[in-house]
């Protein structure tokens, strides 16, 4: 790789490729989200 393309890639904004979605949600979306969705979760609350 050219030393202009790589300083050019070492420049762009980076982004999250690998995020879990537990603790990125209020509680009250995750189960409007499961039951809109037809889905039974482990817990009630």
């Amino acid at each position: 790789m050219s030393e202009i393309s790589h300083k050019w890639l070492n420049g762009l904004p980076k982004i999250e490729l690998h995020l879990h979605i537990e603790g990125t949600l209020e509680p009250e979306l995750l189960f409007k989200l499961a039951k809109r969705n037809s889905i039974q979760l482990p817990f009630n609350s």
